[in-house]
């Protein structure tokens, strides 16, 4: 199955990856686009650590702004394979303050075990 599509005007349109929904434990470098969410458990310039229960990872980002310590956030990003683990270049950065996390989990789970 090819990565391109051919649209009604005659031109090509390439296909992009959807993000992955994953836990951070569950973060390989064999991943090419994810989405995380976690609680911001440190914050600089262009970085942001997050963690989500199950471990933490780092999340390169232009600007962080708007967003503080403990705030739930999802982030979707490309996985950067670094030396001792993963980074995380993050794309779109979402406030998730107002989610149940508890039942967003549940939702995940129910999800993966029905491989929707």
């Amino acid at each position: 199955m090819s990565d391109e599509m051919t649209g009604s005007g005659g031109f090509q349109a390439q296909k992009r990856l959807p993000y992955a929904d994953r836990r951070i434990d569950e973060l390989t470098q064999d991943d090419i686009k994810v989405r995380v969410a976690g609680a911001v458990i440190e914050k600089s310039d262009d970085t942001l650590i997050i963690d989500d229960g199950t471990g933490q990872v780092k999340v390169m980002t232009e600007s962080p702004r708007g967003f503080d310590i403990n705030n739930i956030i999802r982030v979707f990003g490309r996985v950067i394979p670094v030396e001792g683990g993963i980074e995380i270049s993050g794309e779109i950065l979402q406030d998730m303050s107002d989610v149940n996390m508890e039942l967003y989990k549940k939702t995940q789970y129910i999800e993966k075990a029905l491989g929707v």
